[in-house]
């Protein structure tokens, strides 16, 4: 195994290869690893302060949005930070993001920061723009990504038929054609 695998890739599933080229790829990005490390300290900031969470639950109440925790990300799991995008720009199974539930529910976080922590901490961590346009760019490839890792075998034994499934809706999705596949 130490001669077919290099050091970073010494797990013989597949699966778990894949998961770990894709931590290196979003790692890889400056501006994305600002990001990440931006909403993972808000999610922290959502888990352990009970001011905050407060702040955020009734933010979204008067706002009319489904409450839901602020997921953090998970430093062994790559598909970790689909979850926890998700969970900023609030994405329901094969639905699209919907732009204004989106702006509403960054309001409302930063809302619940601005309530809850000093003017120098949220100034820190304040969701921009800039931060929200990254994650909606980011999003739709890391919800492919996390499927086409789910039907590899990251979370269970992998199989020739699965592999291919995704592989050929991942063509089309890149709109292919069959001179592509070839």
């Amino acid at each position: 195994m130490i001669a077919s695998f290099p050091p970073p890739n010494r797990n013989v599933c597949f699966a778990h290869i894949k998961s770990k080229e894709c931590k290196k790829a979003l790692e890889s990005s400056k501006t994305l690893g600002k990001v990440r490390q931006k909403l993972q300290k808000i999610s922290r900031k959502s888990n352990k302060s009970p001011k905050f969470k407060r702040y955020l639950k009734k933010d979204k109440r008067n706002r009319k949005l489904r409450v839901i925790t602020l997921k953090q990300k998970i430093a062994t799991r790559c598909t970790s930070t689909k979850i926890m995008f998700s969970s900023f720009l609030p994405l329901k199974p094969d639905k699209e993001i919907d732009p204004d539930a989106a702006k509403a529910n960054i309001d409302a976080i930063n809302s619940a920061m601005k309530s809850s922590l000093s003017l120098k901490k949220f100034k820190q961590i304040e969701i921009t723009n800039k931060d929200v346009d990254i994650v909606w760019n980011v999003l739709p490839t890391l919800k492919i990504l996390k499927e086409g890792l789910t039907r590899i075998g990251s979370e269970k034994y992998s199989a020739g038929s699965i592999v291919l499934l995704f592989l050929g809706k991942f063509l089309k999705f890149l709109g292919g054609d069959e001179e592509d596949r070839m």
